[in-house]
């Protein structure tokens, strides 16, 4: 005899409610969690990639005015900051199992943003004061 699997239980409304807003907040903490990195990142890599060239005329005509020494250091940050955040989800009983590529994407990008805007602001503002 082919043995089949019991029915599935039809969700209630209020049960489809609930879900929608569980998933939704879990999603609202993902983003949060990938934009804190992110701007923890963009001021990280400022104090870690070295201090600004002044902005005076002959670091104009070369080319690097206001170009730190070390931005590679920067760029580093941001990859750990966005590797680490599997591990927080974990951390944070976040479940991971149903995130794919497009998920993962859109967590690094976030990332990347808030890290490449709170970086610019810094630089922005310690040229602006020098």
């Amino acid at each position: 005899m082919k043995q089949t699997a019991p029915p599935k239980r039809k969700e209630t409304p209020e049960e489809k409610i609930a879900s929608k807003k569980a998933r939704h907040a879990e999603r609202v903490i993902r983003t949060a969690i990938s934009c804190g990195l992110g701007m923890a990142a963009g001021i990280v890599s400022y104090y870690l990639a070295g201090t600004p060239n002044p902005v005076n005329d002959s670091m104009i005509e070369a080319g690097l005015a206001g170009v730190q020494a070390t931005p590679l250091v920067g760029v580093l940050v941001l990859l750990v900051a966005i590797v680490i955040q599997k591990s927080l989800f974990m951390v944070l009983k976040i479940d991971t199992s149903k995130l794919g590529k497009k998920d993962w994407f859109y967590q690094a990008f976030m990332t990347f943003a808030t890290w490449y805007l709170s970086w610019t602001l810094m630089l922005s503002t310690s040229l602006l004061s020098a």
